[in-house]
C-alpha cells in the first residue's frame, strides 16, 4: 500500500496509467502506443503486482514528468486551476478527497444507490448489487463520470451529462469492477484504475445510447426526455461522439491493451448495429443474423467490461481469458432476456415503450421463431415487414406470446447463462466469481414466471 509521501499525477481527472502485456487478440489491430501511455515504461501485469514502482512513480522520474515537475514549481500560473495539466497530489489525500465527496453528495448517492424494482412482481435486483464493497466503488464511478464529462463548453457538458444524471444500474460498471475481484477470496475496496476502467466502458454504452435514440427517434430514456428530443438529433449525435472521445482517453491513461480492446469493442458495436439496421422491416430475417448483431451490439461490451476488469486487476492471463468468455455469453443471455421483456413488460417497468422493437422494424429471436410458427407465423408476418401502429403492434405481441417463442428464446437465455458459468470453473471458490455466477443465474431466473 502506497505511503503518504508517494506522489501522483492527475490528469483532467484521469491518472497515468501503466502498459499491461502487449494486446491480445481482442485488440491486436492498436499497435501503435498512444503518447500518453509512453510517459510510463512498459511493465507486464505480474511484474506490476510484485514490485512497489508505481506508473505514476514512472511518469514523474521520466523526462516530461521531471519537466512538469519543475514548470509547476517554477511557473505554476502555466498550470492554472482548475484546468489542471498535472496536478500534485499524494495517493492518500487524492483518494481522500474523492471519496470523503462521493459520499456526502446526495446526489451521486441517490444515483449509485441500488434500486428495489420488480417486472411483473417477480425483483429484477441484481445478486451484485449485494456485493459489499459495489455501493461505494460505484459512488466512486458516480463521481468520475461526472468528472469525465467536464468541459468549459456548458451546453455539451449539459447534453453530455444528462442520461448520466439520470441514474442507472451501471451493469457495466458493477462487472468490471467484480471481475477485478474475480481471483480474490474477499472483497476490499477497488482501486482507482479499475473505477477509470469501469468509467470508460459506461462511457462507450452512454455514447451509444446517444446514437440509439437517434436512429430510434426515441422521446424517452431512463424516464427522462431523451437527448435528440430535448437537443436535436445534430447535438445527440456529437455528444454521443464527445462521450466515445471520453473513454478513450481514459483507455489511453490506463495502458495500449485497454485501448486497443475499447477501440476494437467500439467497433464491434457498430458492426452489430449496422447489421440489425440491415434487416429492419424484413421478415425474413434470421436466427444466424440476429445471433450476429447482439454479439456486436451487445456481448462485446458486456466482454470488454469484464476483460479489462481482469487485466487492471492484475489476474493472470488465463483467467483473464475466462472472464472474457463469461462476459460475451452473459451478454448474449442478456439481451435475449432484454428481447423478451420489450414483449412481455410495460413501459413503466422497462424505463422505455415496451414493443417498441416491433415498431421500428427490428424483430428479434422470439418474433423471429414466431414468424416461423406453423399456426401464428402466417399473420405475424401479414402485421409486420412495414410500420405499424400501437394497435398493430399490440395484436403481434399477443401473437408472439401465444406461440411458445418466448419460452423458446428463453431456453437460449438459459444455455448461454450456462456457457458463462462454465466459463468461470476457475474462479469457483473465490467470492468475486461466486457473485459473477450468481448474476448469470438470476439474469434467466427473473423473468421465466412472466412466461410459464
Amino acid at each position: 500500500m502506497l505511503g503518504p509521501d508517494v506522489v501522483v499525477v492527475e490528469q483532467a481527472g484521469f491518472f497515468l496509467g501503466q502498459n499491461h502485456d502487449p494486446a491480445s487478440s481482442i485488440g491486436e489491430s492498436l499497435e501503435q502506443r498512444f503518447l500518453l501511455c509512453d510517459l510510463c515504461p512498459a511493465e507486464s501485469t505480474q511484474q506490476a503486482r510484485h514490485t512497489t514502482k508505481k506508473p505514476w512513480e514512472s511518469a514523474l522520474r521520466s523526462p516530461f514528468g521531471r519537466f512538469l515537475e519543475r514548470v509547476s514549481a517554477k511557473w505554476p500560473r502555466f498550470i492554472p486551476e482548475p484546468v489542471t495539466f498535472a496536478r500534485y497530489r499524494t495517493k492518500s489525500a487524492w483518494d481522500g478527497r474523492k471519496r470523503s465527496s462521493a459520499a456526502t453528495d446526495p446526489q451521486l448517492v441517490a444515483r449509485s444507490t441500488p434500486k428495489a424494482s420488480t417486472v411483473g412482481n417477480v425483483s429484477t435486483t441484481s445478486p451484485l448489487e449485494q456485493v459489499p464493497t459495489l455501493a461505494n466503488d460505484l459512488l466512486r464511478v458516480e463521481e468520475q463520470l461526472q468528472s469525465a464529462v467536464a468541459t468549459d463548453n456548458e451546453l455539451l457538458q449539459d447534453i453530455a451529462a444528462h442520461l448520466i444524471s439520470a441514474g442507472g444500474k451501471r451493469v457495466r460498471p458493477g462487472f468490471c469492477i467484480t471481475a477485478s475481484a474475480a481471483a480474490s477470496q474477499d472483497f476490499t475496496p477497488t482501486e482507482l484504475d479499475v473505477i477509470l476502467g469501469a468509467v470508460a466502458v459506461e462511457l462507450v454504452h452512454q455514447g451509444s445510447l446517444y446514437h440509439d435514440d437517434v436512429m430510434d427517434s426515441a422521446e424517452t430514456r431512463r424516464t427522462v426526455e431523451s437527448v435528440n428530443s430535448k437537443w436535436g438529433n445534430h447535438q445527440a449525435i456529437l455528444a454521443g461522439d464527445f462521450l466515445l472521445g471520453r473513454a478513450s482517453e481514459i483507455a489511453a491513461s490506463l495502458g495500449v491493451e485497454v485501448a486497443g480492446l475499447l477501440a476494437s469493442t467500439i467497433s464491434q458495436l457498430c458492426d452489430g448495429q449496422v447489421r440489425e439496421l440491415e434487416y429492419v422491416y424484413r421478415i425474413d430475417r434470421t436466427e444466424e443474423s440476429y445471433l450476429k448483431s447482439i454479439d456486436g451490439k451487445t456481448a462485446s461490451l458486456l466482454a470488454a467490461a469484464c476483460r479489462i476488469g481482469g487485466i487492471v486487476g492484475g489476474i493472470e492471463r488465463d483467467r483473464i481469458d475466462h472472464l472474457t468468455t463469461f462476459g460475451r455469453a452473459y451478454g448474449m443471455a442478456f439481451q435475449v432476456i432484454d428481447d423478451i421483456l420489450d414483449l412481455t413488460a410495460t413501459d413503466e417497468e422497462l424505463g422505455k415503450p415496451a414493443g417498441n422493437d416491433m415498431i421500428e422494424g427490428v424483430y428479434t429471436l422470439p418474433v423471429i421463431r414466431a414468424m416461423a410458427h406453423g399456426e401464428v407465423g402466417p399473420s405475424l408476418q401479414q402485421l409486420l415487414g412495414r410500420p405499424i401502429d400501437t394497435t398493430a403492434r399490440d395484436e403481434a405481441r399477443d401473437l408472439v406470446r401465444s406461440s411458445g417463442a418466448l419460452k423458446s428464446a428463453h431456453a437460449d437465455a438459459r444455455r448461454y447463462a450456462d456457457q458463462a458459468n462454465d466459463a468461470l470453473r476457475s474462479f469457483a471458490d473465490t467470492a468475486g466469481g461466486s457473485a459473477l455466477k450468481a448474476a448469470a443465474d438470476h439474469l434467466v431466473d427473473k423473468v421465466e414466471k412472466l412466461i410459464v
